[in-house]
């Protein structure tokens, strides 16, 4: 009876270990583009680039000046066909910092204008495949980029655990394992600390 409670027991590790193998494989396979990426951009975004790298913009100052909120999206679709430029079919939003604006925008491409100063002005940028990568950072590259850029958080999660679960938490070294786990958690929160 011992024996068979035994092979029992030996059978669902066998299949408790192949299912968490299985799952930390396949999904640090799929979404190993994901952490590339998040490498490649936040190092660049540490070294100074931002979304606008590369980017090539278009300023324009119109000739009668703008001081109604109403006015500005006639005065932008206007300006637009006139110049033959694209206008993104996304919603008006207003300019972050910028009390008399407007802007339609999508990831890739935006159509701005800002009154100011008895001023206004039109601009295009027009971001390159880099530029809407570094936009992910800010989860302004797409919806459907944020649902899979939390969808790979949850990943991330689901591999440490599934590794750890996998290797027993590292049966062999688990106390020194766990003496690197406590250095990694004051290490981390030392820096933002130093940081305030």
């Amino acid at each position: 009876m011992g024996a068979v409670v035994a092979i029992k027991k030996r059978g669902f590790k066998n299949i408790k270990a192949k299912f968490f193998r299985a799952m930390h494989m396949y999904l640090s396979v799929f979404f190993l583009p994901w952490v590339l990426a998040y490498i490649a951009t936040g190092i660049m975004y540490i070294s100074g680039f931002n979304q606008d790298a590369g980017a090539t913009k278009q300023s324009f100052i119109l000739e009668r000046h703008i001081d109604k909120k109403d006015d500005l999206l006639p005065a932008l679709k206007e300006h637009a066909k006139t110049k033959g430029l694209r206008v993104p079919d996304s919603k008006p939003s207003p300019i972050k910092g910028e009390s008399l604006s407007l802007s339609l925008a999508t990831p890739g491409y935006a159509l701005n204008i800002i009154s100011k100063n008895n001023q206004t002005t039109i601009s295009t940028i027009e971001r390159n495949f880099l530029g809407v990568m570094l936009m992910m950072h800010k989860s302004k590259a797409g919806m459907l980029v944020n649902i899979f850029a939390i969808a790979f958080g949850i990943s991330m999660v689901l591999m440490y655990l599934s590794g750890f679960i996998y290797t027993a938490w590292c049966k062999h070294y688990r106390k020194s394992s766990i003496i690197t786990l406590v250095a990694g958690f004051v290490i981390f929160f030392f820096l933002f600390w130093l940081s305030l």
